[in-house]
Order: C-alpha cells, then sequence, then structure tokens
C-alpha cells in the first residue's frame, strides 16, 4: 500500500475544508454587499485574503503529494485525481472518488457565488456613477430637465418661473 495516500487524502480533506470556509466567507461578503456595510466588507477581504493564501500553501503540498502517489503507483505524469483513484487501493479508491466529487461540487459553488458576487458589485457601482452623473450635472449647471424651475427675467426685470412641459 501506497504510504503518501494517507497523505493525500489528509491534504484533500483539509482543501475541501478550506473550500467550505472560503463559500461561508463568500456568503457573509453577499450579504455586507446587499447591506452595503463597508467595514464588514473590508473585514471579510482581510479573512479571505488569509485564507486564499492557507489554500495557496494547501495547493503546494497536494501537488506534491500527487506526484509522489503516482510515482508510487507507476503512473506517469499525473495531472489530476482520476488516474489516481482507478489505480489506489480499494479503501482509497472510494474515499478518493468521494472527495473528488466533494470538491468539484464545491468549486462549482464558488464559481457561482463569485460570479453573484461580482454582478452585485457591478451594480452597485454602475448606481454610484449615475447618481454621481446626476450630481455632477445639478452642480454644474447643466440643464439635466430643460429650464424647467428656473427664474426668467425680462428686459423689465420682472421675473417669472418657466414652466416646460
Amino acid at each position: 500500500m501506497p504510504s503518501c495516500l494517507p497523505q493525500l487524502v489528509t491534504a484533500l480533506n483539509g482543501k475541501r475544508e478550506k473550500m467550505e470556509n472560503l463559500l461561508l466567507l463568500l456568503k457573509d461578503e453577499q450579504k455586507s454587499i446587499i447591506e452595503v456595510d463597508l467595514a464588514g466588507l473590508e473585514s471579510l477581504e482581510s479573512r479571505k485574503r488569509e485564507l486564499l493564501g492557507a489554500m495557496e500553501r494547501g495547493n503546494a503540498e497536494y501537488r506534491l503529494l500527487l506526484k509522489e502517489a503516482a510515482r508510487e503507483l507507476n503512473l506517469e505524469k499525473v495531472e489530476n485525481l482520476s488516474p489516481l483513484i482507478s489505480k489506489s487501493p480499494a479503501p482509497f479508491r472510494e474515499t478518493l472518488g468521494r472527495l473528488q466529487s466533494t470538491l468539484l461540487e464545491t468549486g462549482e459553488s464558488l464559481n457561482r457565488i463569485l460570479d453573484f458576487n461580482r454582478e452585485l458589485l457591478e451594480g452597485s457601482l454602475n448606481h454610484v456613477r449615475e447618481n454621481m452623473a446626476f450630481f455632477d450635472a445639478i452642480m454644474n449647471r447643466r440643464k439635466t430637465y430643460g429650464d424647467s424651475g428656473t427664474m426668467v427675467m425680462n428686459g423689465n426685470k420682472s421675473r417669472l418661473v418657466c414652466k416646460e412641459i
């Protein structure tokens, strides 16, 4: 029995846990975006950075274990788990298969929530840009609604409120 397979299972379980934690952070981020909680977003951002750093280190360990397991199982250049699963002993085959499907499902969930959060942020930014353009038009006295509501003076210094329809 290859000696690195238990370590690989442990590394994959750690990867799954980190991905699930990231999923929870992204759901919290979604709530903060909707509630316009900037302090919450900043806090979540720092936690996400820490978690992503830990995930990067875990991925490096996973890649090394993947190469070592491939070498122990006499496989050439393995890029993913699938070839290892088919060549692994029965108890590891089942465990690795379950972990692979769980990781794929969690990855798809992460992609969906990232896409939704991106759409929320883009919508918020567009709303802010539109409001800034509106206020810029008012502050720079450009005519937003024509002459409606402005005071008009004629030669005799009489004033009228312009009413446009």
